[in-house]
């Protein structure tokens, strides 16, 4: 009998992947970001390799730590292979990382005249949110002698006189900026009567 020969063909369709970022992918260079492989129609059994490798907590994690190193923008390449099938499929994100606004600082106070009978003023050092390096350290000033070293300062003085007492907040990476206020001490004798009414 005269052979027969049958020819077969099997259609193997690629493993398709798509990559997110998981986290904001606009960061300040204090933060980090997670970057996550989602893969579609494949097998379910994967090896990641991710590229460029600098920043990166493991380039061979579906989702790995991005650290950044300064500010920039960053793209990442995944190449994903099914280990089944063997077919690979590439996916790419970008990462845009910010420095954080320059240190801004406001000094306020509860009182800005007292008199010289222990009446006090508390001075409070306020950094806007979001601006400079956490965490911050105070240092506080009067006549250039340091007299605290918290975000708050309570002053009182017994000698008649206007003294300006200055604040200078550092932040993490050693930038500072310096904010003073005036308090103004009168003699006890001056101050208003208070009348109160029965």
């Amino acid at each position: 009998d005269a052979a027969q020969k049958y020819a077969a063909t099997w259609v193997v369709e690629e493993v398709k992947f798509q990559a997110t970022v998981t986290a904001n992918n606009n960061i300040f260079d204090d933060q980090t970001t997670t970057l996550s492989i989602a893969t579609i129609d494949g097998s379910g059994n994967y090896t990641y390799s991710w590229s460029p490798a600098e920043g990166l907590s493991d380039v061979a994690s579906a989702n790995p730590t991005f650290t950044p190193a300064t500010t920039g923008e960053y793209t990442f390449t995944c190449t994903v292979t099914d280990t089944e099938s063997g077919a690979t499929s590439e996916a790419s994100v970008t990462v845009y990382v910010n420095a954080r606004p320059a240190l801004n600082l406001a000094v306020s106070a509860d009182k800005e005249l007292i008199y010289n009978d222990d009446e006090t003023a508390v001075l409070t050092a306020t950094v806007t949110e979001g601006t400079g390096y956490a965490p911050y350290t105070y240092s506080w000033t009067l006549n250039e002698t340091e007299v605290g070293t918290e975000a708050t300062y309570t002053f009182s003085n017994t000698t008649v006189g206007e003294y300006t007492l200055t604040c200078t907040v550092t932040d993490a990476r050693s930038n500072t900026q310096t904010v003073s206020k005036t308090i103004e001490v009168k003699d006890a004798s001056e101050r208003p009567l208070e009348i109160v009414l029965g």
